[in-house]
């Protein structure tokens, strides 16, 4: 299991959405790995237009991967959550408990960044994991 970072706002906007995807990326890109991008559910994602664009945003709904920076990005949600298929970087956005449970349960995975609003990120949570915590730079 790889490490559990966290970048927790009291709201996580399009901003500081953005700038997560860009540290996974980054992280992706020291390993040569891929990234996954894990959602509630893909449909009601539309809130990520603004983060991968209208065009890539359109390719990942329809299970293709785009490529940005040199990675290769997926987005997956809570339905498509497979426990046995191994994951390089891994990116959760505004993650339910259930789809953080589902990403813990994940046999082989890399790092978990996960980006949320702080008050929906329970502490017992936090403190199960060692967790990293990001913060915005000033």
């Amino acid at each position: 299991m790889g490490s559990v970072i966290a970048f927790l706002p009291e709201h996580a906007d399009e901003i500081h959405i953005r700038s997560t995807l860009h540290y996974a990326i980054e992280e992706a890109k020291k390993s040569k790995n891929r990234l996954t991008v894990y959602v509630n559910v893909k449909s009601s994602s539309s809130f990520l237009e603004g983060v991968f664009g209208r065009e890539d945003l359109s390719r990942l709904h329809r299970n293709q991967s785009v490529v940005i920076n040199g990675v290769k990005i997926t987005l997956e949600s809570k339905a498509t959550l497979a426990p046995y298929t191994a994951h390089d970087v891994i990116l959760a956005i505004h993650a339910s408990p259930s789809l953080c449970a589902g990403i813990d349960g994940i046999k082989e995975r890399g790092s978990f960044i996960l980006v949320a609003d702080k008050s929906d990120v329970p502490d017992e949570w936090i403190n199960s994991h060692q967790v990293t915590f990001l913060n915005a730079e000033v």
